[in-house]
């Protein structure tokens, strides 16, 4: 590189670190002003302008940081807007990037979240960011060309800070604080039309497609099998809901059961699996029909409405509660039990004419199949309870409650707001859900005012544990560590009403 060029480069970025040093913290928010690519930049990009209540789209938070700027600590960027939920960073750790704005090269550090729209009109969406940039004094001539040259794109200064290589081991250094606001994006939300909406629509919107198949292809009458449906795609999982397969004469089922896989970070794509409990209650061969599932897809506007291939269940056995024929006695050519209860050896001289069934040994034996019948007949019943899907279900249910109830606990103990709520939802929502026969996820404050049968006392405390939860996941609401000991009264005094009326 030629003199001319190297010393035009010290001398850009001398003018940058006098920049710092002469601009206070709190205008350096005013980073975006067009033609200053010298300074600190965040940028928020939605990829939609247009969205419908209920669509989850992709966002990023940008932080541009131009040469010349060591940035020492960074926390995670965050996200606000009244009309979406938001979802947790993709990653807290940014994934870097360098890019070439306005001729000058520069780092690009890239946060990845989701944001769900809850509220119909023109909405707001904005991202903040702070920090701080490490700020060089100067103790000599020579350190000081030696630090400014290193600092543009030099051999990594730029980089080394971030990661805190040689932030620390510098000397004549010190850091000064910042607060980045992108300001704020527009969004315009839509209401999902009335028209052509399906019965049984969830709320899903986005790109799906569903499967579905049974665990084994054969099982016993009376013992429990498994249907299980996947609905995949792209989209806001949160609203995808099926009800199941119905309960018939032929065959019985129970409220299935949800999990999420994401295949992103974002949560954007991935597949929900339901599984669902079936017991046959007669032998044969079963058809399960079709499993529909409607969702919105914004990018057709218009509902789909998918199904499911019809499965096949072989039950093997005799029909619940049907009685089995009998033998008549004496059908097998043997003498029947009237006549061989009276029955002496011809061969053998008898002193008396006692019957057969007074003798100790003939009652043994007659009663030993009866006992083998009888203990078969308690193994299976035992089987059977243990096998009941109700049964396994409370069972299910009871652990995570008060698994639920020790992490509660300690949260109370650490004064720890978000651990707290999080434990007292998984609990309540899992009660709840036993005692509507409906899914934990699918619980919603509607049902607690709705289709609980309460007192204004507990509805008041289950309304509050589920906001309060709702605000400290989504919105990130602060909440007074100081009201847990009060919230776990509220939360016991809840679940032991709803324990109650399960």
């Amino acid at each position: 590189m030629s003199r001319s060029a190297t010393g035009r480069r010290r001398r850009f970025a001398s003018a940058l670190l006098a920049t710092l040093l002469l601009v206070p913290a709190s205008t350096l928010a005013a980073a975006d002003v067009p033609g200053r690519s010298q300074a600190l930049r965040l940028e928020l990009r939605a990829s939609e302008s247009e969205l419908y209540v209920g669509q989850l789209e992709p966002v990023e938070i940008r932080l541009v940081v131009p040469p010349g700027i060591e940035l020492g600590e960074l926390t995670a960027p965050e996200l606000s807007g009244p009309g979406f939920t938001l979802s947790p960073l993709a990653d807290e750790q940014p994934v870097e990037s360098q890019e070439e704005r306005e001729g000058v090269p520069v780092l690009v550090l890239t946060w990845r979240a989701a944001v769900s729209a809850v509220k119909p009109g023109m909405q707001l969406l904005e991202a903040r960011i702070d920090g701080s940039v490490v700020v060089r004094e100067s103790p000599g001539h020579g350190s000081r060309s030696r630090l400014l040259d290193d600092s543009l794109f030099g051999r990594g200064s730029l980089f080394e800070s971030f990661f805190g290589r040689r932030l620390e081991s510098m000397l004549g250094t010190r850091r000064r604080p910042f607060h980045l606001e992108t300001g704020t994006v527009e969004v315009a939300i839509s209401e999902l039309p009335i028209e052509g909406r399906p019965e049984g629509f969830s709320g899903a919107v986005g790109e799906f497609s569903i499967t579905a198949r049974t665990a084994s292809a054969s099982v016993e009458v009376g013992e429990p099998a498994q249907l299980v449906v996947d609905v995949a795609g792209r989209g806001n999982f949160d609203r995808v809901a099926i009800d199941g397969l119905a309960s018939g004469d032929a065959l019985r089922s129970y409220a299935p059961s949800a999990r999420f896989e994401a295949i992103d970070a974002t949560g954007l794509t991935g597949r929900k699996r339901f599984t669902q409990t079936i017991v046959p209650r007669e032998g044969g061969a079963h058809e399960i029909p079709p499993l529909r599932f409607s969702y919105f897809d914004p990018t057709e506007r218009r509902f789909v409405t998918q199904e499911s291939e019809p499965l096949a269940l072989l039950a093997v056995g005799a029909a619940l509660g049907g009685a089995r024929e009998a033998s008549e006695p004496g059908t097998d050519g043997g003498v029947g039990l009237a006549a061989t209860a009276f029955r002496s050896d011809p061969g053998r001289p008898s002193r008396s004419m006692r019957p057969l069934f007074f003798e100790t040994a003939y009652l043994l034996a007659l009663g030993l199949p009866v006992a083998l019948v009888a203990v078969a007949g308690i193994a299976a019943r035992l089987r059977r309870r243990s096998a009941d899907p109700e049964r396994a279900a409370r069972r299910t249910a009871d652990r995570i409650v008060n698994e639920s109830l020790r992490r509660l606990e300690v949260a109370c103990r650490e004064r720890d707001p978000r651990a707290f709520f999080d434990s007292a939802r998984t609990a309540i929502r899992t009660r709840i859900a036993q005692r509507l026969a409906i899914r934990p996820e699918a619980v919603t404050v509607a049902d607690v005012d709705e289709r609980l049968a309460a007192s204004p006392r507990v509805v008041d405390s289950l309304r509050h544990v589920l906001e309060n939860a709702d605000a400290i996941a989504y919105a990130r609401a602060p909440i007074d560590s100081g009201s847990l000991d009060t919230d776990r009264r509220r939360v016991r005094e809840a679940l032991d009403f709803l324990e109650g009326m399960a």
